[in-house]
């Protein structure tokens, strides 16, 4: 088991909904039904700002018949998915997190989804989809096994499939401070065990957030053959941007 499969699936032991979202309401000792059905709507309410951007941008009416959420944890967005999708594929490389999501799709009576364990570099052929995306995830991978997942992931797409991913590629705002406290823990997780040790914390690993060059990206995109595309900016630990894009030969300029 890889690194970063053995701190998936520690926290998908211990506190699998605070590792989808960092807040502490989502946290086991909080998880009340209210918390609950408030992370599930947030993973509505995501979705449904991604319908209105590819509907606005790319095609009106989107119904896909086969989508994929890459990295699904327990279900947050897939299962807002499958109320839109004919068919939607969840991954993961936590058995835990699979688990807890095949749960909760049972427990909303959604029978169009199915969930499937992933290596890290997402090399099964889990076969072509129509829409696929991924949402705070490929952050935490770094960048040159994320770039070999992103070009796997337009290869999957079909055509005119589109695809919606989302990246860290900046840190520019943090201090010099932060960006050394940073790069220490992720990169010497004796240090951050150290940290949680003097500080009276859990001993939880590190969630590490990898920057991403925007270019090779959309490198991966033009010679895959991706020539529609948007961005939308985000913010989750750093600068971020979700990549809309579109597999469609035809090159408008």
């Amino acid at each position: 088991m890889s690194k970063t499969e053995r701190t998936w699936e520690h926290f998908g032991k211990t506190n699998p909904y605070f590792a989808v979202s960092t807040f502490d309401k989502f946290k086991n000792e909080h998880l009340d039904e209210s918390a609950l059905r408030e992370f599930f709507d947030s993973g509505e309410a995501f979705i449904e700002r991604v319908w209105k951007e590819i509907e606005t941008n790319f095609e009106t009416d989107f119904l896909p018949q086969k989508a994929l959420d890459f990295w699904c944890g327990v279900g947050r967005l897939t299962l807002a998915m499958a109320k839109r999708c004919g068919q939607v594929t969840g991954i993961d490389i936590s058995e835990k997190m699979l688990e807890l999501a095949r749960n909760n799709a049972d427990r909303m009576n959604l029978e169009n989804v199915n969930f499937v364990k992933s290596e890290v570099d997402c090399a099964k052929d889990i076969g072509e989809f129509d829409f696929i995306q991924s949402f705070i995830v490929l952050q935490h991978i770094k960048p040159k096994i994320g770039e070999a997942i992103f070009f796997k992931i337009v290869k999957m797409l079909t055509q005119n499939g589109i695809g919606v991913v989302h990246f860290t590629y900046s840190n520019l705002k943090s201090s010099v401070a932060q960006k050394i406290r940073v790069k220490l823990y992720r990169d010497f997780p004796l240090t951050y065990k150290l940290r949680n040790f003097i500080l009276k914390k859990e001993n939880n690993p590190f969630m590490p957030i990898y920057l991403y060059d925007i270019n090779r990206l959309l490198n991966i995109l033009q010679e895959n053959g991706c020539h529609k595309c948007l961005i939308r900016f985000s913010q989750h630990g750093a600068e971020g941007a979700i990549l809309f894009f579109q597999k469609h030969e035809e090159i408008l300029y």
